[in-house]
């Protein structure tokens, strides 16, 4: 899709115990070639582990996201998130946010860019996924939102989600 450098750090504390790694984009989103200003923004944490009755096997999993495309004035239009050690919100969920009613749409109908037409109930619910790989919004921003792939073989290497 683009070519660009992903912010990796150490470690940061994690919530719940232990030290994580941490990798994301820089602050501002990666906008996305062959969009009308589609954004993407990312925060992932995992942790490195060894595996059990090895010494040298070692195994790397995730320990929460953030997945958020973002419209040109980056609003958010849906976000993927997974943060195990928010208490009540341990589950894989989706957020339908301001930014998925296009700005044409608000502006014809006398609104802000900040406002929100949303239902009030949907704009505030998490809704129920199962995980969500980086993978999976990567293939829905080029396959549902037209962003240009580098690679014409894209389909190959990001297979449909499951």
């Amino acid at each position: 899709m683009v070519s660009s450098a992903i912010i990796v750090s150490g470690t940061v504390a994690a919530r719940d115990s232990g030290n994580v790694g941490y990798f994301g984009l820089s602050e501002d989103p990666l906008w996305l070639p062959g969009t009308d200003g589609l954004g993407l923004s990312l925060d992932l944490t995992y942790r490195v582990h060894q595996l059990p009755a090895t010494r040298h096997g070692w195994a790397v999993s995730e320990s929460s996201y953030y997945y958020a495309l973002l419209d040109r004035n980056q609003r958010e239009i849906l976000a993927y998130h997974w943060h195990p050690h928010v208490e009540g919100m341990t589950y894989p969920h989706l957020h339908v946010s301001s930014g998925a009613v296009h700005g044409d749409v608000l502006e014809r109908a006398g609104l802000s860019e900040q406002a929100n037409a949303l239902r009030a109930d949907l704009a505030a619910a998490h809704l129920p996924t199962a995980p969500t790989a980086l993978e999976s919004v990567l293939w829905l921003a080029i396959a549902q939102f037209s962003a240009a792939p580098l690679r014409s073989d894209w389909r190959r290497l990001l297979p449909a989600p499951e």
